[in-house]
């Protein structure tokens, strides 16, 4: 059966989802799955096996699954027995569910509406505290499907959501409420992060999947492109630093193996307007469309950003210093057909790196290794179909 998401929550726990209400488990880094028993809480309760969409898992035990015909599941496996540790919370009506994420409070999620608009839900009520989950829908949306969510850093009450036909929204309140920035834009919004309520990037399309990036100093109204003309990108991944004067750097990557970096503008002084601009950066040198990024950061006694590219070949390329001037790109074949997602985390001081890649095939590939190489990068399971990635941890997900 398809699976559709999979968090990793520890260094060897994690959780999968996806089709036929399949929901599975692993202890040993992926490397095996057991499924957990939910049938019977479906053909008691709602009389069909949803399609999973999305997790949000807190904990090693406590998570919120969310699905198709507005279903989803709220696990505490804590709980002794299947009738305890389940419990099923319908909405009132057979809206999607697309993504579900916690800001320390709540739960929200976003859903596609049979009325042809997407909606955003929320759970006031902590399930990871209360053991309840309630959804009501936040007032005041209906926008058009969604793509990206950002938060800004170091505040949780500001966050935005950008989605196809230019749609932007933005919160002030954690969510509870959002509103619709008008960005005069007809094409889609596919990626963004905000450095705060006013200055952002977004990788925005210039017709279907020719998507370039772009910058904004106030909120999203009006965008300047920043990119060069004739580049188009399939992802970027922000590395923050520690350090002011080298915070929000990213990589962008995208057709014919190009590679560039996003910078901030600390001049005249950090934050400032226009911000965000794009750097030299040399890239692997390969005539390969580039499909994926993932960064970290670790501090020592300097910040040492990590990245890595997924390519339409198949290959992986990697490099250990992303903030040198001339960055130096080891390189290892991964699968036969393209990759499509990636991340990666560094654990402690950065000695340790995981990653876990997704090819076109759906199937995961996943290393832990202590030496800093991805050398040893090879198939978690030969079963599972996978479509996207996603590390969390009490400090980054």
């Amino acid at each position: 059966s398809y699976l559709n998401k999979v968090q990793m929550v520890t260094t060897k726990i994690g959780y999968a989802v996806g089709r036929d209400g399949l929901v599975l488990k692993t202890v040993d880094k992926g490397f095996t799955w057991d499924i957990i028993p939910t049938y019977h809480e479906y053909s008691n309760g709602w009389g069909i096996a949803p399609e999973w969409n999305d997790l949000y898992f807190n904990d090693t035990l406590r998570g919120v699954i969310v699905g198709s015909e507005g279903k989803s599941l709220l696990i505490d496996l804590s709980q002794a027995s299947p009738a305890n540790y389940i419990k099923t919370v319908s909405l009132a009506t057979t809206d999607k569910f697309t993504g579900v994420t916690f800001d320390g409070s709540n739960v929200f999620a976003s859903t596609n509406g049979a009325d042809g608009f997407g909606h955003i839900y929320v759970s006031n009520l902590n399930p990871f505290t209360t053991d309840s989950l309630k959804w009501d829908e936040v007032s005041g949306i209906a926008a058009n499907d969604l793509y990206d969510i950002s938060f800004t850093p170091g505040n949780a009450n500001t966050g935005f959501a950008s989605g196809i036909s230019g749609t932007l929204l933005k919160t002030t309140d954690e969510g509870s409420h959002w509103e619709q920035i008008n960005t005069g834009l007809a094409n889609d919004i596919r990626g963004i992060f905000f450095r705060n309520d006013s200055i952002g990037v977004a990788m925005i399309d210039s017709s279907y999947l020719k998507t370039k990036l772009y910058k904004t100093s106030n909120g999203g109204k009006t965008w300047t492109l920043m990119s060069q003309h004739g580049k188009y990108f399939s992802d970027m991944a922000f590395y923050p630093s520690s350090n002011t004067t080298t915070a929000d750097k990213a990589f962008a990557v995208g057709k014919n193996g190009y590679v560039t970096r996003i910078v901030a503008n600390t001049s005249p002084a950090f934050g400032a307007a226009p911000y965000f601009g794009v750097g030299i950066v040399n890239s692997p040198n390969v005539n390969t469309d580039f499909k994926c990024v993932a960064t970290a950061t670790y501090t020592t006694t300097v910040a040492r950003p990590k990245a890595i590219i997924g390519g339409f070949n198949g290959k992986v390329y990697f490099t250990q210093k992303a903030d040198s001037s001339v960055v130096v790109w080891d390189s290892l074949v991964v699968a036969t057909v393209p990759l499509k997602k990636i991340a990666m985390k560094l654990i402690g001081t950065g000695n340790t790196i995981q990653t876990v890649a997704i090819d076109s095939n759906g199937m995961a590939y996943g290393v832990d290794v202590a030496t800093q190489t991805i050398s040893d990068l090879t198939a978690l399971s030969p079963t599972p179909v996978f479509t996207d990635v996603v590390y969390h941890s009490s400090s980054a997900k």
